[in-house]
């Protein structure tokens, strides 16, 4: 699911096999009786569930939808549907393991080539490990003519190796950005914002548990796990942002869907996002639920920065739940 300006969300779903749908999205959810009246004449809702002083920012986005849950998947299992989105640029699966192709059309913007050229251990442009960092000083001379072009090859040759160790070894591999005199450990951040939600164990505590310490693909024995990168734009004078995301599908139950969307890597702004999906059968069609945890660095310095997420964001989820809503029934 698509973060939105600064809106990550942190989705709780609980579900019993036993229970009726409207129930269990009393239980997940946070949404009373009036709530599920709203959806059901069709209105979307959106607000903000915390805004802290630690910079984490869950908000909560639900819409019923016309068609069976299997449709949403259908969609949702196509990368390029992101783009639904006039936020997102680009959306790009990723195979297992990766391949070259998959990052051939990431490319890199004057603006960004000078961050990579000014990026330095404890003060860079861009999220990385002071590895990849080191990287970047030994393998770039910028006085050299076609240096643009040579590193926008380490660029994609550093991101197809991260993505493919983390494939293969799961959270061991994901980074420790040191772009900061701070050094933010993006598995710890992971684990915290993790721990924000404890109705996520109390719910499903085999997909905590699955979130909790991802061991890579051929220890996990899950064959339809998702992942991608994608290129966000804001505006407003911010840098686009690259994402790369993981999901997992769970199946709570046949009534109940869960997809559980984190990201393991942010070219800016993000210290760490986890997102979840629950997907719940209204027979007719289908209640859809988003909610986005995620710490964001730029709110740390508090003052203007959040006040405007907390005035605009409610209603970016609004928009956005409305706008996902029609491409999911539009879809053939």
């Amino acid at each position: 699911m698509v973060r939105l300006l600064f809106s990550v969300i942190l989705l709780a779903a609980a579900a019993h096999p036993q229970e009726k749908p409207i129930a269990v999205l009393d239980q997940c959810c946070v949404l009373s009786p009036n709530d599920i009246k709203a959806l059901d004449r069709g209105q979307p809702i959106g607000r903000l569930i915390k805004f802290g002083a630690d910079a984490d920012i869950a908000i909560m986005g639900a819409i019923r939808l016309s068609v069976p849950k299997e449709a949403f998947l259908r969609w949702y299992r196509n990368v390029e549907n992101y783009k639904y989105s006039e936020l997102v640029e680009q959306a790009v699966p990723l195979h297992v393991p990766p391949r070259p192709e998959d990052v051939a059309t990431f490319v890199m913007d004057a603006n960004q080539l000078q961050l990579m050229k000014e990026c330095k251990p404890s003060g860079c442009g861009f999220k990385l490990s002071s590895e990849t960092i080191s990287q970047l000083q030994s393998q770039l001379d910028w006085s050299q003519p076609g240096v643009g072009a040579k590193a926008e090859d380490l660029a994609r040759s550093i991101l197809l190796r991260y993505v493919t160790r983390y494939v293969q070894q799961g959270d061991a591999a994901l980074a420790k950005y040191n772009d900061k005199p701070e050094e933010i450990d993006v598995r710890g951040t992971f684990r915290e914002l993790l721990q924000s939600s404890p109705y996520v164990k109390a719910a499903f505590p085999a997909l905590y548990d699955r979130l909790w310490s991802y061991p890579g693909v051929a220890q996990s024995g899950q064959k339809d796990d998702l992942f991608y990168w994608s290129r966000e734009r804001y505006g407003f004078g911010l840098k686009s942002l690259i994402n790369v995301s993981h999901t997992t599908t769970f199946e709570a139950s046949p009534a109940v869907t869960v997809l559980a969307n984190r990201q393991i890597w942010a070219s800016h702004y993000y210290d760490g996002s986890l997102s979840i999906t629950v997907l719940v059968d209204a027979n007719p069609g289908t209640y859809l639920v988003f909610l986005n945890r995620s710490r964001i660095d730029l709110l740390k310095s508090g003052g203007v920065k959040r006040w405007l997420v907390k005035r605009f964001a409610p209603g970016a989820i609004r928009k956005e739940v409305t706008a996902l809503r029609r491409q999911v029934e539009a879809q053939p």
